[in-house]
C-alpha cells in the first residue's frame, strides 16, 4: 500500500505521486469491513501533514462541548439533589401539620412526646430500649426489635403502637396526657404490651437505659448491664457499697452457719451421752 498522509481538511490519502514541487497526487482512503483501502478518483493537494490536525475552530468547539456536558452533568446532580431536599422538606412540612392539628386538637397533651411520633414517621428510630427480666433492659435496633418471635412458619412482624391514657382520679385531674409506645410479643396480641422507648442513635439508646437505672438499687444485673453497654450507672461508688454489703451478707451466712452446725453437733453429743 502506497504512503499515506492527511490532508488539512481531514481526508487521509494515499499518495501516487509527486507533481511538482508543490503539489502531489493523491487517492482518498476509504473503510470497508475494517479494511482501508484507496479508491475513487484521483486529485491534487499542496499541502500533506503526517498526523490528523483539528482546526482553531474545531479545538474551542470541541472544548466548549466537554464544558456543556460536564456542566449538564452537575446540572443534573444538582436538579436530583434539590429534588431530594424538596420531597423531605415537603414530607416535613406534611408531618409539622399533622403534628399541629393534633396539638390544637389536644391541648392537655405533654408536646415533647410528639417528637419520637415525628422521628417514627420520618424513618428516624434506629433502636429501641425494651424492658427485660433477665438483664433489666436491653437495646434492639428497630428491625431487630420488631422481628417476630413466633414458632410457627409464619414470618411476621411485631408492630409498634403508641398508646394515649390518663391517670384517674381528683388528684391526678391536672396531669398530661401521657403517650407511651409500646410493642406486644406476639402477633395474636395474645400477649403484653411492653413499654419501649425509641431511639434516633445507639449513643441516644444508652443514654435512654443510664436514665432509666439511675434510681435503681445496685444488683448484680446491673453491673452486668453497665459493663455491656458502657454505662454510666451503677457509679463505682455504689457498685464498692453493694459489693462490701455483699461480702457483709455473705460472712453473716456463713457465720450463722457455723452457729448452725455448733448448735447440731451439740445436741448430737448430748444424745449420745444418753
Amino acid at each position: 500500500m502506497p504512503e499515506t498522509k492527511y490532508t488539512k481538511d481531514g481526508k487521509k490519502v494515499a499518495v501516487i505521486g509527486k507533481l511538482n514541487n508543490t503539489e502531489w497526487i493523491v487517492q482518498e482512503i476509504f473503510v470497508s469491513n475494517g479494511q482501508e483501502f484507496p479508491g475513487g478518483e484521483n486529485f491534487v493537494v499542496t499541502s500533506l501533514l503526517d498526523e490528523l490536525a483539528e482546526t482553531w475552530q474545531e479545538k474551542k468547539d470541541g472544548e466548549k462541548q466537554a464544558n456543556t456536558e460536564r456542566s449538564v452533568k452537575e446540572l443534573n446532580v444538582t436538579l436530583s439533589r434539590l429534588r431530594k431536599e424538596k420531597t423531605q422538606l415537603r414530607m416535613d412540612i406534611d408531618l409539622s401539620k399533622l403534628i399541629n392539628k393534633v396539638k390544637e386538637k389536644y391541648t392537655d397533651v405533654d408536646i415533647e412526646q410528639f417528637d419520637s411520633l415525628f422521628a417514627f414517621m420520618s424513618g428516624s428510630i434506629t433502636h429501641l430500649v425494651i424492658p427485660d427480666w433477665n438483664s433489666v433492659y436491653k437495646i434492639e435496633t428497630f428491625p431487630e426489635a420488631i422481628k417476630g418471635l413466633d414458632d410457627d412458619k409464619f414470618n411476621g412482624l411485631r408492630l409498634i403502637s403508641l398508646f394515649g391514657c390518663n391517670k384517674y382520679g381528683e388528684r391526678y385531674k391536672n396531669d398530661s396526657l401521657s403517650l407511651d409506645w409500646r410493642i406486644n410479643r406476639w402477633r395474636d396480641d395474645s400477649g403484653n404490651w411492653t413499654k419501649i422507648y425509641p431511639c434516633k442513635s445507639y449513643e441516644e439508646a444508652v443514654g435512654i437505659v443510664d436514665s432509666l437505672i439511675i434510681k435503681n438499687d445496685t444488683t448484680e444485673k446491673l453491673i452486668q448491664l453497665k459493663k455491656k453497654y458502657g454505662l454510666k450507672n451503677p457509679t463505682e461508688e455504689k457498685i464498692k457499697v453493694f459489693k462490701n454489703k455483699f461480702i457483709e451478707n455473705k460472712k453473716e451466712a456463713i457465720q450463722k452457719a457455723k452457729e448452725n452446725v455448733e448448735q447440731l453437733e451439740a445436741t448430737l453429743e448430748e444424745m449420745e451421752k444418753e
